[in-house]
């Protein structure tokens, strides 16, 4: 499979579709999408941007690899887990952030540590609290003014309602600051 193919076939998931509902959408056979992801058609430049449309996705997605990053999920269920919606979510908005610091040279962000994804509920408290105690807030107190403490230390924040099917919080590292979802 092609890199291109299987990222349409990533973003397809990630819609929530099936191949059959996703060529239906944009007026296109099932099995001429089944090559396009398998990698043996090659998608044009028009089928593409339909395909962009119908999983609410930009091009550059298909053709510009996912910003090296760290993803931690903060997931009650399962730490660490998978979570399609919130995933999809921070990595539109680190691409968008990471296309403002590319073109806006007054927008700069701090140099972010490094940190390992925490795989298990434990892990994911030791870095929160690591996270408080970066942004000088008491370990067992309520935190105020959170998008200031966190912006202060290189982080920009976003909230969006995703549902209860998603996990509560992702968070990306970038090599300068960070992106963080609360759902």
């Amino acid at each position: 499979m092609t890199a291109l193919g299987q990222r349409i076939a990533e973003a397809r998931g990630r819609a929530g579709r099936t191949q059959v509902e996703l060529a239906s959408a944009i007026s296109m056979d099932r099995s001429a999408l089944a090559k396009i992801e398998s990698g043996t058609r090659r998608v044009t430049a028009l089928e593409l941007a339909r395909i962009a449309d119908a999983v609410n996705a930009r091009i550059e997605w298909f053709l510009e690899d996912a910003p090296p990053a760290i993803v931690s999920r903060r997931n009650t269920q399962e730490p660490g887990a998978p979570s399609p919606r919130i995933d999809m979510m921070v990595e539109r908005i680190t691409r968008e952030v990471e296309l403002l610091a590319r073109y806006d040279t007054r927008f700069v962000l701090g140099v972010s540590p490094e940190r390992e994804m925490p795989t298990d509920a434990a892990a994911a408290e030791t870095l929160a609290g690591e996270a408080r105690g970066f942004m000088g807030v008491d370990g067992d107190g309520p935190c105020t003014q959170l998008a200031d403490k966190v912006a202060a230390i290189g982080l920009l924040v976003f909230s969006f309602d995703l549902g209860v099917e998603s996990a509560d919080a992702a968070t990306i590292l970038l090599r300068s600051g960070g992106v963080s979802v609360v759902n």
